[in-house]
């Protein structure tokens, strides 16, 4: 985001001068043609931009379309730091950095959705059989029919 801002500076300020000089004085068809690619690698930042908003805002935002307008900025960093976990408190005490946060979180629901090695469930020796004999008997059916 941070390399997008500056070309979007840079290619402001060109555009700027170039307005200037048009204003002053007449600019060439060449000027012209760099003035209209410069229009349009901003209008590329520009969506990038909105698009990188919206996603950072919540499906209502999306859906209604709002423009990226200060307010807008504040609502999705808003977002941002309220769903951030500042601390957590597991049994050897308080956790503070992101690093720490996410390695507890991660062996958490690693531990309690991992596997255990030791599968309980087992098919009874003789599930297939049965399988078979409850297939024939639905095709026996259907035949009577």
């Amino acid at each position: 985001m941070g390399e997008q801002k500056k070309e979007k500076t840079e290619l402001l300020q060109i555009l700027n001068a170039m307005d200037g000089q048009a204003e002053v004085g007449e600019l060439s068809p060449t000027e012209w043609e760099y003035r209209y690619e410069i229009e349009y690698k901003l209008e590329q930042i520009f969506h990038r931009e909105e698009l990188y908003w919206q996603q950072r805002g919540d499906e209502n935002w999306v859906l209604r379309g709002d423009a990226n307008t200060q307010f807008f900025h504040q609502y999705a960093n808003g977002r941002r730091r309220k769903n951030l976990i500042r601390s957590l408190e597991n049994e050897h005490g308080v956790l503070r950095s992101q690093e720490d946060i996410e390695n507890h979180a991660t062996a958490f629901y690693k531990n309690l959705f991992g596997s255990t090695g030791d599968a309980c469930l087992r098919l009874m020796d003789h599930f297939w059989f049965l399988i078979q004999i409850a297939s024939s008997s639905l095709k026996t059916s259907r035949r009577r029919r």
